[in-house]
Formats: structure tokens, C-alpha cells, sequence
């Protein structure tokens, strides 16, 4: 089911970024629908549509980004919902569907598995068409040798989508090439942008404060940590991750900062929006406990725990 869910989402996402590339005027419409070679009758009229409105409107392009972060937001939020109904029974996630073994990993039902593999395939079309765009576009994208090696990083921003084949997303090896690729993946941008500016202020608010604990890389998933003495939580922004000093552990246990770095994997195969949706799926879904939304039950399978009441969904772990 994940394979067919990748071949969805290849669709899905391909689309999605042609229609943000025709709204952000890096596309003609011609262009775009010679790429849908025999279909390209069926989907001209829909094109012409989305220009016509497009010139209506007048967007500005940062406003225009900014709708189609949302609407990218919505969309994985939708994929997130269904897939945490999948496994608990409901849409407020209050059945406790929890595995009687020591370790406790959950079976993924077929709905889970193809929701699974849309998203990556959503993600991975997305940021290989953005590189594909950028190799055109020399002047909005200023990079040196910008053809040659931006068809280079399109073709390595295709290779996440192995991860539809449990085989390759539980190697250890290839979770650290999409870590290390994630810095050059625009659909994660927007996360390490955010939290890199986060990262800092923390670190000099704490060192200020006299809480700063320490600072520390883990290169199999090229995040950074910072743990601070009091911080009551811990949470992700991409390749920066900020922990407890109290809870902070060996990034290869189980622990929260193997958990945090979980979290780093998943914005580098699903994009920002999918850490997005999973901050705004924990408070909304309160009394229900944290660990039932699908953005957690997979981070925590990055290095389980065998403790009962820690479920995790097997993408990192089978």
C-alpha cells in the first residue's frame, strides 16, 4: 500500500508545486501542461482557470506563498487526522489501541500505510520540482552552475521516496543521507529557517539566564541540540531541537533526544508542514495524551523505548 500511496502523492505533490510555480509566475501555462504530454487536453482548461484567476487576484508572490503554505498545511493536517483514526478508531484518538507485547509497536493498517506513502511521495515531487524550476530560473535562483547542479540535487531530492519500501527507511545509513539531504530539500525549509532563529535566541536567552546545559550535534541525523536546566519540554524545529538538561540522553537509546531527532527525520521526509500540523494536532486533541498523534507515534519509532504505554508507528523501526 505505501507504493501505491507514493505513486498518489508523486501526483498530488507534482501538482501542487506546478500550480504554485504557474501562481508564482516561474511556470507558462504551455510550459506546465506540455508536462502531462497525452493528457495535456484535460488538464489545458484547468490551467488556463488557475492563470486566469491568478492575474485576477494579483497576488503578491510572498502572499501567494504564504496561501500555499496553508494549503499544504491543510492538506497534510487531513493526511495526519486520517492516519492517527486509522490506528485509534476515532477522530478524537480516545480508544486505547495499545499493544499487549513489551515492545510495543503498532500494526499499521492499510489506510495507515498508503496515507504513509502519499506523504512521502507528496513531499519528495515537491522538492525535486522546485530544483528542477530553479535550474530554469537563473535569476530568481542565483546559484553558481545553477543548471548542472540543479539537476543534480532534483534527482537526489527523488530518492526519499524509497522510503515507501520498509527495508530502506529503517537503514540507518540512508535515515542519515535524508537528514544531511534535508538542508538542501525547500519543502523543510521553512522549519530549520525558523528554527535556527529560535535555536539562537534560546541559547543566548539561557546563557544569560544561567540555564544554558549544553550544546551537542548528532551526525547520523545532522540536528543540533541545545538542552537547558528547567526547560519544561522539548520540542523540534527542524535540524535544531531543544531538550530538558534533565531529560536529555544518548542519541542512539531510547530517550527524548533520540525522539527529538525522530522528529528531524520526519520534517526532512514530509516537509515543514508536517511538523506544523503535529504541534497544532497536540494541543487540539487534549485530554488525549500527546503520544497519539501520528507525528509522534512516528518520531518515537526513530529508537522506541520497550516500555508499555510508548507506542510507535514502524517507519524508522520495523
Amino acid at each position: 500500500m505505501s507504493v501505491l500511496g507514493g505513486i498518489i502523492g508523486l501526483i498530488l505533490g507534482g501538482l501542487f508545486a506546478i500550480f504554485g510555480a504557474l501562481t508564482f509566475g516561474l511556470l507558462p501555462g504551455s510550459s506546465a501542461v506540455a508536462l502531462f504530454g497525452p493528457l495535456a487536453p484535460f488538464v489545458a482548461p484547468v490551467f488556463a482557470t488557475l492563470q486566469a484567476i491568478t492575474s485576477l487576484i494579483n497576488l503578491h508572490i510572498s502572499v501567494a506563498a504564504l496561501l500555499w503554505y496553508v494549503f499544504a498545511i491543510l492538506f497534510t493536517w487531513l493526511i495526519s487526522e486520517l492516519a492517527s483514526t486509522s490506528y485509534f478508531g476515532s477522530a478524537s484518538h480516545t480508544s486505547s489501541m495499545l499493544p499487549a507485547a513489551t515492545r510495543p509497536t503498532l500494526t499499521p493498517p492499510p489506510v495507515e500505510r498508503l496515507l504513509l506513502g502519499i506523504m512521502i511521495g507528496f513531499a519528495v515531487a515537491i522538492n525535486s520540482i522546485f530544483w528542477v524550476l530553479a535550474g530554469k530560473h537563473p535569476h530568481q535562483f542565483p546559484i553558481p552552475g545553477h543548471a548542472s547542479l540543479s539537476a543534480v540535487i532534483a534527482l537526489l531530492a527523488l530518492l526519499p521516496f524509497l522510503c515507501v519500501f520498509m527495508a530502506v527507511s529503517t537503514s540507518r545509513g540512508f535515515q542519515s543521507f535524508i537528514a544531511w539531504l534535508g538542508w538542501l530539500l525547500p519543502f523543510s525549509w521553512l522549519a530549520d529557517i525558523v528554527g535556527f532563529i529560535g535555536f539562537v535566541i534560546a541559547g543566548i536567552v539561557s546563557a544569560a539566564a544561567g540555564t544554558f546545559a549544553g550544546l551537542r550535534f548528532d551526525p547520523a541525523t545532522s540536528s543540533f541540540e541545545l538542552s537547558i536546566t528547567g526547560l519544561g519540554t522539548a520540542f523540534s524545529m527542524g535540524h535544531f531541537n531543544l531538550v530538558s538538561a534533565a531529560n536529555s540522553s544518548p542519541f542512539n537509546m531510547p530517550g527524548t533526544s533520540a525522539h527529538e531527532a525522530g522528529h528531524t527525520l520526519n520534517t526532512m521526509l514530509f516537509g515543514a508542514p508536517f511538523l506544523a500540523v503535529n504541534g497544532i494536532m497536540i494541543p487540539l486533541n487534549q485530554p488525549v495524551p500527546h503520544n497519539r498523534v501520528w507525528g509522534e507515534l512516528l518520531a518515537e519509532g526513530h529508537r522506541p523505548h520497550t516500555l508499555p504505554g510508548l507506542p510507535f508507528s514502524p517507519l524508522w523501526t520495523p
